[in-house]
């Protein structure tokens, strides 16, 4: 699934020009995007266990976050399969999730210039 943020561009050429200085900032910009995601997801889950809208990860890397489900199903939930329609849950989380990431974004640019210029 893709989604296109605004700004992210210039996140990433401030973290090929200051990369000590940005890492922090765009780490923590891409953590607090991810658990923004998880909380959408939450609300958009459908829920007949709980295990769906429970079951998920988030790993950490370098200029790199990945949020998963664990969920063997989740899948088939989220796309349908021939004998189940399609309930784009993340589709939605992501849609929903989309203007906070993006304010993530900004505060990381900002304050990873607000660093450089010190």
């Amino acid at each position: 699934m893709k989604l296109e943020i605004k700004g992210f561009d210039k996140l990433i050429k401030l973290g090929n020009l200051f990369p000590s200085v940005a890492e922090k900032h765009i780490n923590t910009a891409i953590s607090r995007s991810l658990v923004r995601i998880l909380g959408k997801e939450k609300q958009e889950a459908p829920v007949r266990t709980g295990n769906l809208r429970d079951n998920w990860s988030i790993n950490m890397g370098r200029f790199k976050g990945i949020l998963k489900s664990n969920a063997k199903y989740s899948s088939a939930v989220e796309y349908g399969t021939k004998f189940q329609r399609s309930n784009p849950f993340f589709k939605r989380s992501l849609n929903n999730a989309e203007s906070g990431i993006e304010k993530e974004i900004a505060k990381a640019i900002n304050d990873t210039i607000k660093q450089i210029i010190k």
